[in-house]
Protein backbone atom coordinates (compact mmCIF):
# COMPACT_ATOMS: atom_id res chain seq x y z
CA UNK A 1 0.00 0.00 0.00
CA UNK A 2 1.21 3.55 -0.55
CA UNK A 3 1.48 6.24 1.53
CA UNK A 4 2.03 10.19 1.54
CA UNK A 5 5.35 11.20 -0.55
CA UNK A 6 4.82 8.16 -2.27
CA UNK A 7 5.08 8.25 -6.39
CA UNK A 8 2.37 6.48 -8.35
CA UNK A 9 0.72 6.54 -11.38
CA UNK A 10 -3.32 6.00 -11.63
CA UNK A 11 -5.85 6.17 -14.71
CA UNK A 12 -4.93 9.84 -15.73
CA UNK A 13 -1.86 9.38 -17.39
CA UNK A 14 1.28 10.67 -15.87
CA UNK A 15 3.33 10.65 -12.25
CA UNK A 16 1.80 11.57 -9.13
CA UNK A 17 3.12 12.23 -5.75
CA UNK A 18 0.47 11.37 -3.15
CA UNK A 19 -0.20 14.12 -0.90
CA UNK A 20 -3.27 13.16 1.48
CA UNK A 21 -5.48 9.85 2.11
CA UNK A 22 -8.54 9.89 3.72
CA UNK A 23 -11.62 7.35 4.53
CA UNK A 24 -14.14 6.31 1.91
CA UNK A 25 -17.19 5.73 3.35
CA UNK A 26 -20.43 4.04 1.38
CA UNK A 27 -23.04 6.60 0.70
CA UNK A 28 -25.91 3.93 0.67
CA UNK A 29 -26.78 0.43 1.37
CA UNK A 30 -24.73 -1.72 -1.72
CA UNK A 31 -22.59 -5.08 -3.17
CA UNK A 32 -20.28 -5.73 -5.89
CA UNK A 33 -19.76 -9.47 -6.98
CA UNK A 34 -18.90 -10.74 -3.49
CA UNK A 35 -18.59 -7.92 -1.64
CA UNK A 36 -21.18 -6.36 0.34
CA UNK A 37 -21.10 -3.29 2.41
CA UNK A 38 -23.61 -0.95 4.74
CA UNK A 39 -23.85 2.95 4.66
CA UNK A 40 -21.32 4.44 6.15
CA UNK A 41 -18.99 1.56 5.89
CA UNK A 42 -15.37 2.43 5.00
CA UNK A 43 -14.96 0.96 1.67
CA UNK A 44 -11.85 2.52 0.56
CA UNK A 45 -9.38 5.79 0.81
CA UNK A 46 -9.36 9.12 -1.70
CA UNK A 47 -5.91 9.68 -2.62
CA UNK A 48 -5.06 13.36 -3.10
CA UNK A 49 -2.22 13.61 -5.89
CA UNK A 50 0.10 16.08 -7.10
CA UNK A 51 1.09 15.74 -10.75
CA UNK A 52 4.81 16.53 -11.71
CA UNK A 53 5.45 14.75 -14.80
CA UNK A 54 3.71 13.51 -18.22
CA UNK A 55 5.22 9.82 -19.29
CA UNK A 56 8.50 11.09 -20.78
CA UNK A 57 8.72 12.74 -17.50
CA UNK A 58 7.94 16.65 -19.09
CA UNK A 59 6.83 18.89 -15.90
CA UNK A 60 3.35 19.14 -15.75
CA UNK A 61 2.32 20.32 -12.80
CA UNK A 62 -1.66 20.09 -11.21
CA UNK A 63 -3.72 17.85 -8.72
CA UNK A 64 -6.27 15.88 -8.26
CA UNK A 65 -8.65 13.27 -5.96
CA UNK A 66 -9.16 9.78 -7.12
CA UNK A 67 -9.82 6.37 -5.58
CA UNK A 68 -6.71 4.99 -4.08
CA UNK A 69 -8.12 1.58 -6.23
CA UNK A 70 -6.36 3.17 -9.25
CA UNK A 71 -3.08 4.25 -7.44
CA UNK A 72 -0.38 1.80 -8.31
CA UNK A 73 3.01 2.64 -6.68
CA UNK A 74 6.18 3.41 -9.39
CA UNK A 75 8.76 0.85 -9.74
CA UNK A 76 11.91 1.73 -8.20
CA UNK A 77 13.63 2.75 -11.47
CA UNK A 78 11.06 5.80 -12.35
CA UNK A 79 10.83 6.46 -8.76
CA UNK A 80 14.87 6.85 -9.62
CA UNK A 81 14.68 8.82 -12.47
CA UNK A 82 11.96 11.17 -10.72
CA UNK A 83 14.79 12.10 -8.25
CA UNK A 84 17.30 12.35 -10.96
CA UNK A 85 15.43 14.49 -12.87
CA UNK A 86 14.54 16.82 -10.02
CA UNK A 87 18.35 16.65 -8.86
CA UNK A 88 18.90 18.18 -12.68
CA UNK A 89 16.49 20.53 -12.62
CA UNK A 90 16.20 21.98 -9.20
CA UNK A 91 13.58 24.71 -10.14
CA UNK A 92 11.59 22.23 -11.41
CA UNK A 93 11.23 20.64 -8.37
CA UNK A 94 10.79 24.14 -6.39
CA UNK A 95 7.81 24.97 -8.91
CA UNK A 96 6.90 21.66 -7.46
CA UNK A 97 6.90 22.06 -3.84
CA UNK A 98 5.74 25.32 -4.04
CA UNK A 99 2.30 24.57 -6.24
CA UNK A 100 -0.23 24.13 -3.93
CA UNK A 101 -2.94 21.41 -4.39
CA UNK A 102 -6.30 22.27 -5.41
CA UNK A 103 -8.59 20.01 -5.08
CA UNK A 104 -12.50 21.35 -5.87
CA UNK A 105 -14.35 21.43 -2.62
CA UNK A 106 -16.29 18.43 -2.46
CA UNK A 107 -19.30 17.23 -0.36
CA UNK A 108 -18.59 14.35 2.18
CA UNK A 109 -21.03 12.42 3.71
CA UNK A 110 -20.70 11.96 7.88
CA UNK A 111 -23.40 9.18 9.23
CA UNK A 112 -24.24 9.86 12.80
CA UNK A 113 -26.73 8.79 15.42
CA UNK A 114 -27.42 11.75 17.50
CA UNK A 115 -29.99 12.40 20.21
CA UNK A 116 -32.12 15.79 20.12
CA UNK A 117 -29.74 17.41 22.16
CA UNK A 118 -26.96 16.57 20.47
CA UNK A 119 -28.75 17.12 16.66
CA UNK A 120 -29.23 20.53 18.03
CA UNK A 121 -25.75 21.39 18.85
CA UNK A 122 -24.29 20.02 15.17
CA UNK A 123 -27.00 22.43 13.59
CA UNK A 124 -25.62 25.03 15.68
CA UNK A 125 -22.03 24.12 14.29
CA UNK A 126 -22.95 24.11 10.84
CA UNK A 127 -24.47 27.66 10.83
CA UNK A 128 -21.47 28.92 12.55
CA UNK A 129 -18.85 27.43 10.30
CA UNK A 130 -18.18 29.07 6.70
CA UNK A 131 -19.66 28.28 3.57
CA UNK A 132 -16.63 26.04 2.61
CA UNK A 133 -14.92 23.98 5.78
CA UNK A 134 -12.65 21.09 6.14
CA UNK A 135 -13.22 17.83 7.71
CA UNK A 136 -10.38 18.74 10.58
CA UNK A 137 -12.45 22.08 11.38
CA UNK A 138 -15.81 20.10 11.69
CA UNK A 139 -14.12 17.68 13.65
CA UNK A 140 -12.38 20.30 16.02
CA UNK A 141 -15.39 21.92 16.30
CA UNK A 142 -17.15 18.75 17.07
CA UNK A 143 -14.30 18.03 19.77
CA UNK A 144 -15.23 21.45 21.50
CA UNK A 145 -19.06 20.77 21.92
CA UNK A 146 -18.24 17.24 23.37
CA UNK A 147 -19.60 15.40 20.62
Amino acid sequence: MFQIGDWVTQYSVGYWQVVDIKAKYAEEDSGYGKQCWKKGDQIGKWVFLKKAFTPPLTIQIRSECVDGEWCKIVTDEKRTEIKKYFADHPNDWERFCNTPVVIPPAVSSIWMNLSDDQEAKVLQILKELPKCFSRAELDQQFEQRGL
